[in-house]
């Protein structure tokens, strides 16, 4: 099968806190989102997607001190060994690791997927996490604990948070997504109970978390530690398998995502998948309440970065495999 992209990467530079410790001068450190900040939303609240810089994967430039590379991939669909994916420090996959139409081989291609995905020689990443999709029936008709044990090393997190230390670094994974087809037989995950409302613990209590993988990043021993359905503390990087369509054919206020995403309001970053023809940058708006509170805080970016990291598209007849995302944040 024709995979003209596997040795290139989208990167989308850095990502920033505010106020960031990082220069953003143009000479040391590019950012996509910085430069987005200049977009103004159109009369439906969104923007164009704006696509990142496409690049061979050797010739990425090092992350800055004090940042996280973070490598994202979504809706393989059983051809992930076509791809070609980065070095970074963390390695995220959001959903539709299978192929809901291929009915042959499904449990031989699903722990193919797992042994592929957790595979250190090709991912040297120091931590890796999964959510599953709307293909993905096998997964939703298996146990959170049985999934657990095909993916690890790896994580797989399923309406749940995890805390990567001693970074600090807090990631919630989410299955859901809604049909874009009512033809479509692949819905797992895409009943209304699966879009239950979002809360964090407003008590961020100190009970010890269950440690599920340890890694070397450099020197430092990097390791996950699972905190349950609650998080303990405001979200870094929402993963969900549903992306934001464009606003040429939904009007952001009518997306079910749009307002999950507010209501989570990851401090850096969403990811996502699904709908192959919306990959890129998006721009979730910030809701009016969050706009208020900021106003008179620390200043902030007007919307939550979201990336779409789905891995085909179609190129004339053909499904072509294409390149990973790479992002870097600051820590």
């Amino acid at each position: 099968m024709q995979t003209t992209h596997a040795s290139y990467c989208d990167y989308y530079g850095t990502v920033v806190k505010f106020p960031s410790q990082l220069s953003l001068d143009g000479t040391k450190c590019f950012s996509l989102f910085e430069e987005a900040n200049q977009c103004k939303p159109d009369a439906n609240g969104g923007t164009a997607p704006t696509f990142p810089r496409r690049m061979k994967q050797k010739e990425l430039p090092p992350p800055l001190p004090h940042t996280a590379r973070v490598v994202v991939i979504s809706d393989t669909h059983t051809r992930h060994r076509e791809m070609t994916v980065p070095a970074g420090d963390i390695l995220l996959h959001c959903g539709d690791v299978q192929d809901g139409f291929a009915i042959l081989n499904r449990e031989k291609n699903l722990k193919d997927f797992f042994r592929w995905f957790s595979d250190v020689d090709l991912h040297p990443h120091a931590i890796k996490v999964v959510i599953a999709g709307n293909h993905d029936s096998m997964l939703r008709n298996k146990s959170v604990e049985a999934i657990r044990k095909l993916a690890a090393p790896a994580l797989y997190l399923q309406e749940e948070s995890c805390v990567i230390q001693p970074i600090g670094l807090r990631l919630y994974g989410t299955p859901r997504s809604v049909s874009n087809s009512r033809l479509s037989p692949n819905t797992a995950f895409q009943s209304s109970s699966s879009w239950a409302p979002f809360a964090i613990d407003p008590t961020e209590t100190s009970v010890e978390a269950s440690t599920e993988e340890t890694a070397m990043n450099g020197e430092v021993l990097w390791h996950v530690e699972l905190e349950g359905r609650v998080p303990r503390g405001p979200v870094d990087i929402l993963l969900t398998h549903q992306s934001l369509e464009s606003v040429a054919r939904c009007p952001y206020a009518k997306q079910r995502i749009v307002g999950y995403v507010q209501d989570v309001a990851p401090q850096s970053l969403h990811v996502c998948g699904h709908l192959h023809g919306a990959r890129g940058f998006h721009r979730v708006p910030l809701p009016q309440k969050k706009k208020k509170q900021e106003a008179t805080e620390e200043p902030t970016r007007p919307f939550i970065p979201s990336i779409n990291a789905a891995m085909l598209l179609r190129e004339g007849l053909k499904e072509v495999v294409q390149a990973p995302a790479v992002v870097d944040i600051e820590l």
